[in-house]
């Protein structure tokens, strides 16, 4: 349940306490959690709150986009699923579509690396602040990712202008992560594709809710049948 801009939260509420299955509800504002939550609660489920703004005042759970970046294809899909949350609507920058996409192309295998090396998203954010290629390209020739490593040497070897552009747009991208709230919401898992629930009758989830940047709630019914969900 997202409310749509210029649609009243008063429409998802009824649905909210009248469903008996799962949920995952987002929005910007509180009253969507305040109305429901006690009511939600009271059903014996689990109930989870992303909030890593605090904005709520209720206790954040975690959720980390490492969580899905086991494999080369998951790590794939959360770059692609962070470059398009991060992505403005009508960005003003010239040839918007390659330097995301050369950014997406950069974050893959660092997600990769860190997944694989059971390293964090700080670590993440540390690698592309301070252009590190040492450690990601240890990781994954080590771990024998040869396809991820291969991307990764692509962006090293572009020409200067296009490789500053790559790094400084997934500065862009991770740029939620620089907030210390956001950062502590990605020191865990406790969200993940496998906890949440397919059918009526299972225990009820709910998220809400969460910034643009930093949590594509979506990706996360996405992914329970993507290849990087195996393993959860």
């Amino acid at each position: 349940v997202r409310p749509r801009p210029g649609r009243p939260p008063g429409l998802a509420i009824p649905a909210i306490l009248e469903w008996d299955g799962p949920v995952i509800a987002t929005s910007v504002k509180s009253d969507l959690l305040h109305t429901t939550l006690a009511a939600r609660q009271a059903r014996g489920g689990q109930v989870w709150v992303y909030d890593p703004t605090t904005s709520t005042g209720q206790t954040c759970a975690t959720w980390s986009p490492l969580s899905a970046c086991g494999t080369w294809g998951g790590a794939q899909r959360v770059a692609a699923w962070l470059v398009a949350a991060a992505r403005p609507q009508g960005s003003g920058i010239e040839s918007p579509e390659f330097w995301y996409g050369t950014s997406r192309k950069l974050l893959a295998p660092l997600l990769l690396a860190a997944a694989i090396a059971e390293k964090t998203i700080e670590d993440v954010v540390a690698w592309v602040d301070t252009q590190d290629e040492d450690e990601p390209r240890w990781i994954l020739d080590e771990a024998g990712e040869a396809h991820a490593l291969r991307a990764f040497e692509a962006t090293l070897r572009r020409e200067t202008k296009s490789r500053s552009g790559a790094y400084t747009t997934s500065e862009n991208v991770l740029a939620a992560y620089q907030d210390p709230g956001v950062l502590a919401s990605a020191d865990g898992c406790q969200i993940t594709p496998r906890r949440i629930p397919r059918r009526a009758g299972e225990h009820p989830v709910r998220m809400c809710p969460g910034t643009r940047a930093a949590t594509p709630p979506t990706a996360l019914l996405d992914s329970r049948d993507a290849d990087g969900d195996r393993g959860l």
